[in-house]
């Protein structure tokens, strides 16, 4: 992982600078446009404009307490699967 510093231009514009193999390897130029996602963590995803994620699917199995599953879902979509299919199997216990 990459550690940078914040840096302040004018009053209220914040920036950071991006690495440049990363840059290069994504075929970035002057005014390349990036997108940014927000994670519910506060963290951020950079992607740039020649990502495609695709239609990608993720099988999640549903044998799990329902909070669990929430995490499971949404920490999928943040990451940019927003394909799911869920699997659940029934067991009857014998009595």
């Amino acid at each position: 992982m990459d550690t940078r510093k914040v840096q302040v231009t004018g009053k209220s514009t914040y920036i950071i600078t991006i690495p440049k193999k990363w840059a290069v390897r994504s075929k970035l130029k002057s005014g390349s446009p990036l997108s940014i996602l927000y994670a519910e963590d506060g963290s951020l995803i950079i992607k740039p404009p020649a990502f495609n994620e695709g239609r990608k699917a993720r099988m999640v199995k549903v044998d799990k307490k329902l909070e669990h599953l929430k995490r499971d879902i949404i920490g999928l979509y943040i990451v940019g699967n927003h394909l799911y299919m869920a699997s659940y199997l029934y067991n009857k216990k014998k009595q």
